[in-house]
C-alpha cells in the first residue's frame, strides 16, 4: 500500500514596491533656496504645499511620517488632495492650524 501526501501552497499578492527618484537630492545649506517641485502631492510637507523655498531636512521626516501613517491606517496616501491647496486643506482638517504660521509669499 503506498500513501501520498499533498502540500498546498498558498500565496499572497505581494505589496508593490515602489521606487523613488533621487534626481532632485541635494545637500542641505542653511538660509539657501531650493527647489518646491520635489516629492508627489500626497507626500508634500506643509512648506512645500505653500512654496515656501528654504525649506530644511523637515520635508523629509514629513514624507516618511506619511508613509508611516498610511501603513498604520491601512490607507495610501494618508491625504489625497486634488491639487496644492486641497492638500493642506485635507492637512490641515486632521492635524489643526495651531502649529501654522503667517506666510507672507
Amino acid at each position: 500500500s503506498s500513501s501520498s501526501s499533498t502540500t498546498t501552497t498558498t500565496t499572497t499578492n505581494p505589496l508593490p514596491l515602489m521606487l523613488i527618484d533621487l534626481g532632485l537630492a541635494d545637500f542641505y545649506l542653511p538660509r539657501t533656496r531650493y527647489n518646491v517641485r520635489v516629492a508627489s502631492r500626497h507626500y508634500k510637507s506643509p512648506e512645500l504645499l505653500i512654496g515656501y523655498e528654504y525649506y530644511d531636512y523637515a520635508i523629509d521626516l514629513w514624507g516618511v511620517g506619511c508613509i508611516l501613517a498610511g501603513l498604520l491606517l491601512r490607507r495610501e496616501p494618508v491625504f489625497r488632495g486634488k491639487d496644492n491647496l486641497d492638500q493642506l486643506s485635507k492637512i490641515v482638517s486632521v492635524l489643526g492650524t495651531e502649529e501654522l504660521v503667517v506666510y507672507d509669499g
